[in-house]
């Protein structure tokens, strides 16, 4: 049975069974926190969400923010609409995706965001040389995030919710990370090996084998 978002919150309202799932629950008080995570696109087409998250007892939202060098919504719009939330008494918040995942798997559903980040952040490079997106900490993408930051403060945003993929590898179970000539220098430099130990780590890596302390 197909149940509309309108409907399912409607529900909620007077009181059926069907609640949200809880973020937070008190177990000393019993109080329960219910939020949602909400598109602006949604809200602009169905304004009376604003009314029915109301009266569904709804806690707070959260606004997409800055995803791995995007602005999913121009801060401009989370502040517009974060200013309509708090007038009904309803907090709003941000998630931001800083890196996205490996793989170029993230993307909007309407395609709208782009899949991969801009063409100014460098990839990563994975120990074969092949080119990845989602975990490369490579200058600007740390230094864009944090100023993604001071713009979502000077909108009074208080909380931030960073949703990402630090495993830092484009897989469950794989030892991830850069393997560029740059990040490769630092390797060496910062543990102390010689540019003749990178074929043994290398091989190392791949069989998962500690070689050397």
């Amino acid at each position: 049975m197909y149940i509309s978002r309108r409907s399912f919150l409607g529900s909620v309202a007077v009181g059926t069974c069907l609640p949200f799932i809880p973020l937070h629950a008190d177990a000393s008080s019993e109080t329960r926190k219910y939020h949602v995570s909400i598109s602006i696109d949604a809200l602009e087409h169905e304004p009376e969400l604003l009314g029915i998250f109301k009266q569904s007892g709804v806690s707070a939202v959260w606004i997409g923010g800055y995803f791995y060098g995007h602005w999913y919504y121009k801060p401009e719009q989370i502040y517009a609409w974060k200013n309509k939330f708090e007038s009904i008494g309803i907090p709003a918040y941000v998630i931001n995706v800083p890196l996205g995942h490996p793989g170029d798997s993230l993307g909007s559903y309407s395609g709208n965001l782009p899949l991969t980040p801009p063409e100014s952040w460098k990839l990563a490079i994975d120990h074969k040389g092949k080119k990845f997106a989602g975990t490369s900490l490579h200058p600007p993408a740390t230094e864009e995030n944090a100023k993604a930051m001071e713009i979502l403060k000077g909108i009074s945003i208080e909380k931030v919710f960073l949703d990402d993929d630090f495993r830092l590898a484009q897989s469950p179970g794989t030892i991830g990370g850069c393997f560029c000539d740059e990040h490769k220098k630092l390797f060496l430099d910062k543990y102390g090996y010689k540019e003749s130990d990178w074929i043994d780590l290398n091989e190392s890596y791949k069989s998962e084998v500690l070689t050397k302390s």
